[in-house]
């Protein structure tokens, strides 16, 4: 008998969960559901749970699909659970791709592709469940798309993006649902959106989305110009949506509760801390940072003074527009309010010399050996005319020679190419498999 295992939270039992209990089941002949405990659920930051664990119980029992259910309580236990049971097989959905392939040395471990656009009408017209799209100018996630998996009623399924192509890739890296170039389009079926593009971009985003009635989490700052910034949250009112930064780490509830969770001591003594950079790194990146704005500033100071640029020429000072409108503020006053007049100073002059060597550089092709620029070719050649004939005599046997001895390597290369289901529940929910 073959033994297969899945676990979930099931909350808010949906056809996504329906369909990986189905398809876990197929996959052997006797099957094993975990459900997660509230308490478990907590643990690892999952805080938001509507259902209630009977509830969740009773939904993966109505399926008809599982011939036994347990609950899991604890970091680790799948481990447990895969000896104790004689598991043959672990089913997990391909959002987790790869976190449990350590358990590939206790039974196999399947990934079943997730079943996209699971929120029902039904659901979103009771406010339970959110669908949730990403505006990006690249494919970079930061955690978002992970994150969003504790928070239950949260759903990202739709990306936005200028570049059709880079919309596609992230919608493969992610497995989302769709992916879009057209905004108007994008915004028709999403409820919440979080905007994470450049910010010479962000603010129109925002705006645009306020009105249409979406609820806006915008990477910060959402602008740089405080009466921009008045102005995108009266829109948030007008419109009765929710307008609102990225929170960092210490405002989330996950992150008191684990603060909770160690000093209450019910995680024992701690011994280990995992931190994206330590107080010597950062030091250390701080110093090579300050040394390497000196120099910076000492070569364009250098160009600027031989070649004679000033910040106040005419390039600069269109320089200096494009500036205040890519940094999305309104003038330069308000640019140097922000950052200081040193920081505006030293962007503007690096500007203008990139601008400088761009405009006056030449671009030249090289010739055949690598060495010798195209528009020094003819001197060259004629520096070299008087030697030529005596190396090419001096040269020739030595040649001949070697030539003799050797065969071309490259020739002889080869490339090679290598149970019944309960009826009520099927019709609820829907049995649409994934493509």
């Amino acid at each position: 008998m073959k033994r297969v295992i899945t676990y979930g939270t099931f909350d808010l039992f949906h056809k996504g969960h329906y369909n990986i209990i189905k398809r876990a089941k197929a996959l052997g002949d006797y099957l094993i559901v975990g459900v997660t405990s509230e308490s478990f659920d907590i643990e690892r930051g999952k805080l938001n749970v509507r259902d209630s664990l009977i509830k969740r119980i009773e939904n993966v029992r109505r399926t008809g699909l599982a011939d036994e259910i347990i609950i899991e309580e604890y970091q680790g236990q799948k481990v447990s659970d895969i000896i104790k049971y004689d598991i043959d097989v672990l089913v997990v959905g391909s959002d987790w791709r790869g976190k449990f392939d350590y358990l590939k040395n206790y039974c196999d471990v399947v990934y079943l592709e997730r079943t996209k656009n699971i929120s029902s009408t039904k659901l979103r017209s009771e406010g339970i469940i959110f669908n949730m799209g990403i505006v990006t100018d690249d494919i970079k996630d930061n955690d978002f798309v992970q994150e969003s998996k504790y928070v239950s009623g949260i759903h990202v399924e739709r990306v936005f993006s200028e570049n059709p192509e880079t919309a596609q890739e992230f919608c493969d890296k992610f497995e989302l649902g769709s992916c879009w170039s057209d905004y108007d389009q994008f915004l028709s079926d999403v409820d919440i959106v979080y905007i994470k593009t450049s910010l010479s971009k962000r603010a129109e985003y925002i705006e645009r989305a306020l009105k249409q009635g979406k609820y806006v989490i915008s990477d910060s700052p959402l602008t740089l110009s405080s009466e921009k910034l008045r102005y995108l949250f009266e829109v948030a009112r007008e419109n009765n949506v929710v307008l609102i930064e990225r929170m960092t780490l210490v405002y989330l509830r996950a992150f008191n509760q684990l603060v909770w969770l160690v000093h209450s001591n019910l995680v024992g003594d701690l011994v280990s801390v995992k931190c994206a950079i330590s107080q010597d790194d950062f030091d250390e990146q701080c110093q090579q940072y300050a040394e390497g704005k000196v120099k910076q500033n000492l070569i364009v100071q250098g160009i600027m003074d031989a070649e004679g640029l000033s910040l106040d020429d005419k390039e600069s000072l269109q320089l200096q527009e494009e500036l205040v409108e890519q940094m999305g503020a309104g003038d330069i006053a308000e640019l140097v309010g922000t950052y200081g007049q040193t920081y505006v100073d030293e962007s503007i002059g690096l500007l203008r010399v990139e601008d400088f060597i761009i405009k006056n550089a030449s671009v030249s092709d090289k010739v055949a050996n690598g060495d010798v620029i195209a528009d020094d070719a003819e001197a060259a050649a004629k520096n070299s005319d008087s030697d030529s004939e005596q190396d090419m005599t001096d040269t020739e046997d030595t040649n001949t020679s070697d030539d003799a001895g050797n065969s071309d390597d490259s020739d002889s290369s080869t490339n090679q190419s290598g149970s019944d289901v309960d009826v009520n529940l099927e019709e609820e929910l829907g049995t649409e498999e994934v493509e």
